[in-house]
């Protein structure tokens, strides 16, 4: 297929580019109602993703407009011509400033391994369903669960001369528990995604699942605290640090959307807590997000973020990079954050409320402002620990992070390395 559309782009005058994606994915998939079996079955798919460019000139600048189309195996030559005919009209109408595409670079890419990289997909699904059913002492029960596999095959061309291949890995699991011992039946959903089978990981997020599924049955209305230190833990504290990664993206500086300045403390002066630390890591042990290359075909390679709350780097695509004049970093979407200096139970020494789940945890990328109800935590008074939920909280990140700490453990979700709890102190909780 790629033979075909390179053939026929290449007689085209009215476009002055092309990147083209092949994804070849073959995926395993699980269904299963409590213990029991639903669904089993396997996919083989090709996607191929076309993007035309056309450059054009206004008053003396420059512009690169672009259009995108998707493209399937089925499609005989007439209708290839016709798709990529649309794409290159429509991409006329689209006025960015001029940018370059990815060229061929010399260097070697590092090379992904999972043990998804088999034939036998199914035996790698049977493993996940054993770690998650995995007999537990606990009140109570998985509801049902669904299970994910993809081998993906990645091919990136483009017109300045890239040809990178690849491969990437993503198993993704969906669970419901769901607990009766209490006055109303309570339900929770849970999901994960990781680039191998990792039994630990997935048994450690269904067993914590469990366990608050079975506090959430027991738990009571939270009540107003006016001043309390609040601990985010679990999977919600990986967007509070999207904050950090999306104010030193090129794109949002280009844009003057962001606080963020080359050189500069962007926590400022006088921090009493932890100072941020950030590095874009492309190949994260275990996040399915890892690759060599980005979407426009460009090497990737490790970046420090942020040193100490200073920035070190902008980062995103080659057109804000250029926009900006700077070094493009490629699209990155794994992250390692630094562990703070004291451990959990040094951050829990006084009063608190420790958030385990949120509803729905909100974060305002520009003006910093976060927060959420939150459906589950546990408050502690200084004597003992309550179970509490429809709660919330609501900070903003510019003012938080003038005093906020780090838990010396630190946690994977995902594309995310980092401190599994952060600590605010100070803070309203609001309740009955």
């Amino acid at each position: 297929m790629k033979d075909k559309i390179i053939s026929i782009l290449k007689n085209k005058k009215n476009i002055d580019g092309y990147r083209l994606v092949l994804t070849k994915i073959r995926s395993g998939e699980m269904f299963l109602v409590r213990d029991k079996m639903d669904m089993n079955r396997g996919k083989n798919v090709l996607h191929a993703s076309l993007t035309v460019y056309k450059d054009f000139e206004e008053a003396g600048k420059k512009y690169r407009g672009s259009a995108d189309v998707s493209l399937s195996p089925t499609m005989d030559d007439e209708e290839i011509n016709k798709k990529i005919e649309e794409a290159a009209f429509a991409s006329q109408f689209v006025k960015n400033e001029w940018y370059p595409l990815s060229r061929p670079s010399s260097e070697k890419a590092f090379a992904l391994s999972s043990s998804f990289d088999t034939e036998n997909l199914n035996e790698e699904l049977v493993k996940i369903q054993k770690a998650i059913y995995k007999k537990r002492d606990t009140k109570a029960e998985i509801n049902s669960a669904e299970i994910f596999i993809d081998n993906m095959e990645v091919q990136i061309v483009n017109s300045e001369g890239v040809d990178v291949r690849f491969k990437k890995y993503k198993g993704y699991i969906e669970v419901i528990t769901d607990c009766s011992i209490g006055k109303e039946e309570v339900e929770i959903y849970g999901d994960n995604s990781f680039s191998t089978e990792n039994e630990k990981l997935v048994d450690e997020m269904v067993s914590e699942q469990l366990k608050e599924t079975e506090e959430r049955a027991l738990a009571e209305k939270a009540k107003h605290l006016k001043s309390v230190n609040v601990i985010i833990t679990n999977k919600a504290v990986a967007p509070f640090f999207d904050f950090y990664i999306s104010q030193a993206s090129a794109s949002m500086v280009y844009t003057k959307s962001s606080a963020a300045k080359l050189g500069e403390n962007f926590q400022g002066s006088g921090v009493k807590g932890d100072k941020v630390n950030i590095k874009l890591v492309p190949d994260m042990a275990g996040s399915p997000y890892s690759s060599p290359y980005d979407g426009d075909g460009l090497l990737l390679k490790e970046h420090e973020l942020y040193k100490d709350g200073i920035v070190k780097t902008y980062h995103g695509s080659i057109k804000f990079a250029h926009y900006l004049n700077v070094e493009p970093t490629g699209n990155i979407s794994n992250f390692e954050v630094a562990a703070g200096a004291k451990t959990e139970a040094e951050l829990k020494k006084g009063p608190y409320v420790e958030i385990l789940t949120f509803s729905d945890f909100f974060q305002d990328a520009v003006t910093g402002d976060f927060g959420g109800e939150f459906r589950l935590a546990r408050y502690f008074d200084g004597k003992d620990i309550h179970i509490i939920n429809n709660g919330s909280i609501s900070g903003n990140m510019f003012e938080a992070q003038k005093e906020f700490y780090f838990s010396k453990e630190r946690v994977q979700h995902s594309n995310y390395f980092g401190p599994k709890s952060v600590m605010i102190p100070g803070m309203e909780v609001l309740g009955d």
